[in-house]
């Protein structure tokens, strides 16, 4: 997209948010997506590595009293707190997130650009602005970036790889986005699937553009990620930040003879083969209505439908609730609604290979766990999706953008 006045519109609307974040109370390191468990692994990785750790992080790390039995990947944790553990300084961490915001959204008008969108049509590009301008807006996607989130350097580096021309950098930064989050292997999954769907083959060269990040996967869930509590299975199964006390008390109803001989109170820590998760259904329709009634709130979770967290504010900007409700039910349902279709009913073209990867991660990562934040780029497609639906009239089956 050459527009470099709207880019820097975007860039500057982008910053005021920030700044309007941390003058409500978001200047607090303890607000970063799992800020223990990220902030103690760092700290323990650098001090043990000899690097000088500022007095403030220290103390920090002391009053937090943070045990756990398993630990996050370095590479993220030291990559995203390295300069507020060394300099001790809140504001530093803050500038970091806000130009790692900016990085995601300039990636974002360079992948606009390598589609060439100055030969779309008209009606296309305004709505492709227009969906960066509302996706700029959305309080995920200003909040964890602006905090230096995982999933935030997780599509970072996808967005470097996607906008790569050389095969070898590509590999490169899959690798870098498979050591960040453990849910990267839906990924090439997702893709996989997608490629195979549309051209009944799947091309060596994908294989070989995959397999470094695939190699580096598999390192990190030997040494990090295997440690991590719980297991797809008991993800699956689990209704662990739905935010619904209903299905929680459900859960525990049904599975309870099973917690009962785990001696626990949580799906989390119960002991999962393929083999008993399979035959868990079999017998019971119950279970069965359960799993499906837990998907669809999962599904709902990742376009934004919190349950009751959906009306609550936690920087104290009360609008944010109106403006969730917004989003998920004027733009991102509609949205994956769409792409659902364009799943269904489209010709084979790059674009139904990127549509199909999108729609298919999102299933794929909303039977482990939903959390709007871990979709926060994927958002900008279907908000743009979404503006086609509604303005758009008697949208074809046939989607040609």
């Amino acid at each position: 997209m050459k527009d470099p006045i709207f880019k820097y519109y975007i860039f500057i609307l982008y910053i005021f948010l920030c700044i309007v974040f941390a003058y409500s109370g978001g200047l607090d390191i303890a607000k970063a997506v799992d800020y223990h468990f990220y902030f103690t692994s760092a700290f323990t990785t650098l001090r043990h590595l000899g690097f000088p750790v500022s007095s403030y992080a220290t103390h920090l790390y002391d009053a937090l009293h943070f045990q756990v039995g398993w630990q996050a990947t370095p590479f993220y944790s030291t990559l995203a707190y390295f300069g507020f553990i060394l300099s001790g300084n809140l504001t530093l961490f803050f500038a970091q997130g806000v130009l790692l915001g900016l990085f995601v959204l300039h990636l974002v008008f360079k992948f606009l650009s390598n589609i060439k969108f100055a030969t779309l049509p008209q009606g296309i590009q305004h709505l492709l602005k227009f969906s960066v301008l509302i996706g700029c807006l959305y309080p995920s996607f200003v909040f964890d970036t602006a905090l230096s989130s995982p999933t935030s350097y997780f599509f970072c580096f996808l967005l470097l790889a996607l906008n790569s021309r050389s095969l070898l950098l590509r590999s490169v930064f899959l690798a870098l986005s498979a050591l960040v989050r453990p849910t990267y292997i839906l990924i090439p999954a997702a893709f996989f699937v997608a490629y195979y769907r549309i051209y009944r083959t799947l091309p060596m060269n994908i294989i070989v553009l995959f397999l470094p990040s695939l190699v580096a996967y598999y390192i990190s869930y030997l040494y990090f990620y295997s440690h991590y509590p719980g297991s797809a299975f008991t993800y699956i199964l689990s209704g662990v930040a739905t935010n619904s006390h209903s299905l929680a008390s459900w859960e525990h109803s049904i599975f309870s003879d099973l917690l009962s001989t785990a001696s626990t109170d949580t799906v989390m820590d119960l002991p999962f083969s393929f083999e008993t998760f399979l035959n868990l259904f079999a017998p019971s329709w119950e279970k069965l209505t359960y799993f499906l009634a837990l998907y669809s709130t999962k599904l709902a979770n990742s376009l934004g439908g919190l349950g009751d967290e959906l009306f609550i504010s936690r920087t104290g900007l009360w609008f944010l609730k109106s403006l969730r409700l917004f989003y998920f039910y004027l733009l991102l349902i509609p949205g994956f609604y769409l792409s659902a279709r364009i799943f269904i009913h489209n010709s084979a073209s790059s674009f139904r290979l990127l549509n199909d990867t999108v729609l298919l991660f999102v299933l794929f990562h909303s039977l482990l766990i939903s959390v709007p934040r871990y979709f926060i780029i994927l958002h900008f497609y279907f908000i743009f999706l979404a503006l086609y639906f509604w303005f758009t009239p008697n949208s074809p089956k046939e989607f040609h953008p």
